[in-house]
This record gives C-alpha cells, structure tokens and sequence, in this order.
C-alpha cells in the first residue's frame, strides 16, 4: 500500500552527479599530489596528539551531519516488525565482517594493509547516506531510521571491538586506540549533535531544521567528504599511478561483497514475503559501509599515505554508483515480485 503523501525525491546538484564529484576529486587530489609534491608532506606534518589536524576537521563534518539526522525516538516501533530490523543487524554486524575478511583475506592475500583497509570498511555498517537512497528506492521511512538509530548505537560498542578482532590476525591493534578514535569521530559529533538538535528544536522549532537546517548540513557533509579525497589522494597519487593493478583487485573483493549482499538479503527478505519498502530498505541498509568511519580509523592507525586508508578511499568510489544500480534495479523488479504488496505497520 503505498502513502499518498509520498513526494518525489530530487536530488541535488551534488548527490545527482555524486560519482562524477567524487572522481573529479580524486583526480584533483592526484594532481595536486603530483604537482606540488610538498603539499601532502606540509599537511602530514600539521598533527596534534597524532591526529592529522586537517583531516580530521574534515571527517568531523562528514559525520557531524550524519549523527544529528538519526531519530532515536524511532527505535520503539522496532518491536512492531522486528524480523527484517533483525536480519539487516545480524548481516551488518555478523556476516559483513566474515564475508569482507574472508574475501578479501583470499584475493589480497599479497597485501596485509589492503586487506585491513577492506576490513574496516565491512565492519563499519553506514547509517549516513542509506537513509537518502532509502528514500530515493520508495523504501520504508520509519524502518530505515529505527535501523540506522540502532546501528548508530552499536557502533558505539562493536566496532572497536569487532575492528580490533579481524584487524588482529594481520597486526596487533591497541584496542584503546580504536577506542580513543572511536571516541573522537563517534562519539564527539554524537554528543555535539544530539546538543545541536535539541538547541535548534527550542528555538527555531523541528520544521525549521529540517527544511532549513539539514539540507545545509548535507551539502557541508559532502564538502567535507570531497576535500577529504582531495588530501587521501594526495597522499596516494604515486600508489594509483605506479600500482593500478592493486585497484582493480581492491575494487574485485568490493564488487564481490556488494554483490553478494545485496543478491541474499534481498532474497531471503523476498522469500519471508516482507513487502518491497521493507525488503529494499533491508537490503541497503545491510550492503552499505560506513566509508567515514573506515576511512578515519584507517588514518589513525596507519597514516593518511598508508595502503589500508587507500583501500577504504576506493570503497567510496564503488559504493555510490553500486547503490545506484540496485535502487533501480529494485525498481523494476518491485511490479514483477509485489503484485499484491501488504501494509507493513511500519509504512511511513
């Protein structure tokens, strides 16, 4: 049953052409790397505390405007449906990590740093740009955020360790590394976000930032992104250059992890007739990463010039454009398969 005060989604200057930005970027930051050369050495050398200074202002807005978008007061009607809330947490949190390892522990054998880099990426579930393709696939509104809500709790407690743990069989990890970096890109902007909303709702009122505040937001989180690239790529200009046979086999193990998650959860939402709004917002939800994080523990532990951040740079890449294809696709498949969908009592 679909909502009739459903309107279209638009998109933007920015996530319209998201794919084409994001690789004018990184060919900006590889030029920028290959002609001024002292330029990444100048930002490497502007750290606090062994922090990039730079980036990590820049990964605080990419996230900032992530956590203060999550409702968590939509966390109550998971008990209205909780089977696909529970199978997008166990494939987030359960069979994400074990397929990026396993999959990437096979192919980029070669390369430890690749295979963490992919690794972060797996066990970090996004719960940022799902809520736009959710949207943008006629998906289901409340369920997405109550998923997303509930992620963003547990990775607060999971990823660290989860991290920690898959990360371990390559190199030791200082688990309050991951922590204070947990800390820091998670739990810094959380706080400051959760204080922004509550300010903004007493003065201005909650239509006010949605339709004024947070559009302005997402465009600064995207900003942020994009000149975060400029600088990681920077950084790895002479890797992409000299070592363009690594991306492809990066970009192999991440078509394959896309692919089969997308392809079984999809399925087996399908074969528990959940309707289509609950079973592509599953199927998001489960196949997507959440590059932000991925890319600053990556920086953290190994460097902005390291292997493992150039693997989660190019999940970026592959993501978008992925989960463009799968939206459509679900598109055209949602008349074929659901001709006679059911209300879910967690419609929008």
């Amino acid at each position: 049953m679909s909502n009739n005060n459903e309107t279209p989604v638009e998109m933007g200057l920015f996530e319209k052409y998201l794919t084409i930005w994001i690789l004018s970027f990184m060919a900006l930051g590889l030029l920028v790397g290959w002609l001024f050369p002292t330029f990444a050495i100048t930002l490497a050398s502007l750290q606090f505390a062994g922090f990039s200074i730079p980036i990590a202002i820049c990964l605080f807005f990419m996230m900032f405007p992530t956590l203060i978008n999550i409702e968590y007061r939509e966390i109550k009607n998971a008990v209205k449906f909780p089977k696909p809330l529970i199978i997008t947490v166990v494939a987030n949190w359960i069979v994400n990590p074990i397929l990026g390892f396993v999959l990437a522990s096979t192919i980029l054998a070669a390369n430890p740093q690749y295979v963490i880099g992919i690794i972060l990426l797996a066990v970090s579930p996004c719960t940022a740009m799902v809520l736009f393709w959710n949207k943008y696939a006629k998906g289901n509104i409340n369920l997405g955020l109550v998923i997303t809500s509930i992620n963003s709790i547990l990775i607060l407690f999971l990823y660290a360790p989860l991290a920690s743990f898959f990360i371990g069989f390559y190199v030791p990890v200082p688990f309050i590394t991951l922590l204070v970096g947990t800390m820091f890109f998670l739990v810094l902007p959380l706080v400051t976000g959760i204080l922004t909303k509550l300010y903004i709702y007493k003065t201005k009122g909650q239509e006010w930032f949605t339709r004024s505040f947070k559009p302005i937001l997402d465009k600064i989180a995207i900003f942020a992104l994009l000149l975060t690239l400029v600088v990681l790529f920077s950084f790895q200009g002479q890797v992409i250059l000299t070592q363009p046979l690594n991306v492809l086999w990066i970009s192999s193990v991440l078509l394959l992890n896309y692919v089969i998650m997308f392809t079984s959860v999809f399925l087996i939402c399908y074969k528990l007739r959940f309707t289509y709004k609950q079973t592509v917002t599953a199927t998001i939800i489960a196949s997507s990463s959440h590059f932000e994080i991925a890319i600053a523990t990556a920086i953290l532990l190994f460097g902005p010039g390291s292997a493992a951040a150039f693997a989660t740079v190019i999940g970026v890449l592959w993501e978008v454009p992925l989960m463009v294809a799968f939206i459509k696709l679900a598109l055209r498949l949602q008349p074929k398969l659901w001709k006679n969908p059911t209300p879910s009592s967690l419609n929008p």
